[in-house]
């Protein structure tokens, strides 16, 4: 069953009913596997078949198709290499992994030129799409590549023999696709007993399935083909990470028999919005279908137009303005999204900051702009006896960190230690009684004493960046202060940053683990080097009256009463439908 569904046409609402229908028909809840897009979705999906069925739904499997091939690698280790524990390597792992060891891959000659991430995409359209290493070189070889496009399709070979050594096995999520349908197509044995396993198949967001997902797919679902898909031509929006929209549009010629319906009621826009969506629509769609509402009108899209991002930027303030002076509006029913926040969103933000219109910004990467996490990256370099450089300083550097509430210095140990902000030598010219004798609390004394054995320690000892972060948090005690803010004076913000310290000690934890490296000059050079779009956002306040801005790949699957698409240009949009 393929169901052709249009945006706000109820997908999710489907799927319960469906899944309710099958069990209350006598299919085995724990027979029937739903895939999904991302997390957040599986984790919508069982609460709300939680709320109808109850226990029923803890068995099942809903999960993402990364997650399924990875519970099914495991259940299977004596069919393959890796047994029932290896390591599988997430987005960031993925790219702290090739930033390490590419040089490794016969690249010495490009690495000026070469693009890590754009590596790593290359390497999963090749894993996703089950190209041959072997056979990808010949065809380079054949087609009077140029040595950089050769070297690089050498690398892929290199790439794989590394993940997949059998003393050091380590899956990305492309490889944990491939490697299942490997298995399946294998193993008779294996795939019979996969069969066996589910009466029934659902898959949500189909058209942002890759090619491997859907042949693992596909030969599960075979004989039987109890299978339905649901999903939207219209939001196929995921291609630049291996989706492929022709799995959606060839599903019909794929699966003889199947039935195809349509959702075309939009239940949650007003018909101005709609009428004009289906009419944007309408040329790039394979299957016709007419989206309508019953919905009341209310009132038609605005355009809004500047000169300048500058004058956008104002217009949209002014507009957000008026719609919560005027119109009853809330600042969180805001929503405004950016091709790309990183690069777009800087004078929108600037404006609302002018007109105080508070904001959340989601996808800014804006972790390391935190001060405690700033503090942190100080103290460790501290600790490692690191000379940070020029730029270094000044990113981290732009306040006395003396005066941090990290070390919670008393205002008179403050001020005896004067504005130098050299930590290096303040701290190792001094030694206990030296601060007794500048009549510096007894506290501040065994703070600063602290982070100077620890100093020692570590140069004479050194321990992993992890270790040390635990340590530093522990002299300082800065962790317990914060603790007791949030939970003896209920300060949200104190909340706030306990939680960008739990962010800072994973990406501790993935960059050592990746990189195999205990130094902090080698864990800071792979934090400088992380791209925007891998680092984590800073955490916030969940529960706050606030306009929120987003990459239009991050507001997928939201709602909001009021949206706002910001920096609309042809350069920007003007993407080419290659399928």
């Amino acid at each position: 069953l393929l169901i052709v569904a249009g945006p706000g046409t109820g997908k999710t609402r489907v799927i319960i009913e469906k899944i309710k229908y099958l069990i209350e028909n006598g299919f085995d809840p724990n027979r029937i596997l739903v895939s999904t897009f991302t997390i957040k979705a599986a984790d919508e999906l069982k609460d709300r078949l939680r709320l109808q069925l109850g226990d029923k739904v803890e068995s099942m499997q809903i999960s993402t198709i990364h997650s399924f091939c990875h519970k099914m690698l495991q259940s299977f280790p004596e069919y393959h290499n890796f047994g029932n524990i290896f390591d599988v390597l997430g987005e960031l792992d993925q790219f702290l992994y090739v930033n390490r060891n590419y040089w490794n891959y016969g690249l010495r000659d490009y690495i000026n030129e070469i693009n890590v991430e754009e590596l790593i995409n290359f390497y999963n359209k090749c894993t996703e799409n089950n190209v041959n290493p072997k056979e990808l070189i010949k065809y380079y070889e054949k087609n009077n590549s140029s040595k950089k496009e050769l070297a690089i399709a050498k690398s892929y070979k290199i790439y794989l023999d590394m993940l997949l050594d059998p003393n050091d096995t380590k899956l990305d999520y492309a490889l944990l696709q491939r490697e299942f349908y490997f298995l399946l197509q294998n193993n008779p044995d294996v795939l019979n007993q996969v069969r066996e396993m589910y009466d029934y198949i659902l898959i949500d967001e189909y058209q942002d399935t890759n090619p491997i997902q859907d042949a693992i797919f596909k030969l599960i679902a075979e004989p039987k083909y109890n299978i339905t898909v649901v999903g939207d031509e219209d939001q196929s929006i995921y291609g630049f990470r291996g989706a492929s929209i022709n799995n959606f549009r060839t599903f019909l010629d794929r699966y003889p028999g199947a039935k195809k319906l349509e959702l075309e009621e939009n239940f949650r826009s007003n018909k101005e919005i709609v009428s004009c969506f289906d009419k944007f629509m309408k040329p790039h769609r394979t299957f016709k279908k007419r989206i309508f509402t019953n919905n009341p009108g209310f009132s038609n899209p605005i355009l809004m137009t500047g000169e300048s991002p500058q004058e956008e930027a104002k217009n949209i303030s002014l507009f957000i303005l008026k719609l919560v002076s005027n119109h009853n509006v809330k600042y969180e029913d805001i929503a405004i999204l950016f091709k790309s926040v990183r690069y777009h969103s800087s004078f929108v933000i600037d404006e609302l900051d002018r007109n105080s219109i508070p904001s959340i910004t989601i996808g800014d990467s804006s972790l390391l702009t935190k001060d405690e996490i700033k503090d942190t990256l100080i103290l460790l370099g501290y600790l490692n006896s690191y000379e940070f450089n020029d730029f270094q300083k000044k990113w981290l550097f732009d306040h006395n960190i003396f005066e941090s509430e990290y070390l919670g210095l008393e205002e008179n140990t403050i001020q005896i230690l004067g504005k130098n902000n050299d930590i290096n030598n303040i701290l190792d010219s001094l030694d206990h009684d030296k601060l007794e004798k500048m009549q510096i609390p007894k506290k501040d004394i065994e703070i600063l004493l602290s982070l100077k054995n620890l100093k020692k320690q570590q140069t004479r000892n050194q321990i992993s960046q992890l270790k040390l972060f635990y340590k530093l948090l522990d002299a300082t005690q800065y962790n317990y202060r914060l603790f007791r803010r949030y939970l003896v004076d209920k300060d949200a913000n104190a909340d706030i940053k306990i939680r960008n310290l739990a962010k800072l000690s994973n990406l501790i934890f993935s960059i050592e683990e990746n990189t195999r490296s205990r130094e902090f000059k080698s864990f800071f050079y792979h934090l400088d080097s992380i791209p925007e779009n891998k680092m984590e956002d800073a955490a916030s306040f969940e529960e706050i009256d606030a306009v929120k801005l987003m990459t239009i790949h991050q507001a997928k699957g939201l709602e909001f009463p009021v949206v706002t698409l910001a920096g609309v240009t042809s350069r920007r949009y003007n993407r080419e439908q290659k399928e």
